[in-house]
Parts: structure tokens; sequence; C-alpha cells
């Protein structure tokens, strides 16, 4: 194979993965973008509760946050 040849394959099998990469993180990010919005309603769920009885604002009856590890 020539030299070029090997270099146009090499650099579009690069601009494959960093467009793999790229749709990664644009997954992750919406995906933090979710989680921020139901943590916001949450919060805010909390604070119109908060005058209210204790057992709608306690912490036992929320969601559990999400991990992505």
């Amino acid at each position: 194979m020539s030299k070029a040849l090997v270099r146009r394959n090499s650099s579009k099998q690069g601009l494959q993965n960093l467009m793999r990469l790229t749709a990664q993180r644009s997954i992750e990010d919406a995906e933090e973008v979710e989680r921020e919005r139901r943590r916001k309603s949450r919060e805010s769920l909390r604070r119109r509760n908060s005058g209210s009885t204790p057992e709608n604002s306690s912490p036992e009856s929320e969601a559990p946050e999400e991990s992505n590890t």
C-alpha cells in the first residue's frame, strides 16, 4: 500500500473515531441536562411543600439520584 493510501485510511479512521466520541459526549451532555432538570424540579417541589406536612418533603419520598459510573 502506498504511504498516501495508508495516511488516508488512518485519517478516515481518526475522523470516524472523533465523530463517535463527539456523538457519545452529546448523549452524555443531554443526560446531564435531564438529570439537572429533574433535580431542580425536585428542589422546587420540596420548597413548595416545605409549608405542608413533613412526610411530603422528607428525603425518603424522593427518587434516588441516578449514577453513571
